[in-house]
């Protein structure tokens, strides 16, 4: 296995509702934060990633990343 898989092995994908409650967001929110024609969009917010046909997950340090941001820009 390569390093930068085995590296990747410990990322924790995060499904929309845990993104919803860590972010305390609707989803109507959310989907305007990803939303490049809303006047919410947030182009650092995080975006998922397709885990299939109909399913998508968000890498947790992103989240959390995008958190610690919100936080940091309020002082």
């Amino acid at each position: 296995m390569s390093r930068n898989l085995k590296s990747s092995l410990a990322i924790q994908l995060l499904e929309m509702k845990e993104v919803l409650d860590m972010t305390r967001q609707s989803r109507t929110a959310h989907f305007d934060k990803l939303n490049k024609k809303s006047k919410h969009y947030d182009p650092d917010y995080p975006k998922p990633v397709k885990t299939g046909f109909r399913s998508c997950r968000y890498i947790e340090h992103e989240v959390v990343a995008w958190i610690e941001k919100k936080m940091e820009d309020r002082k």
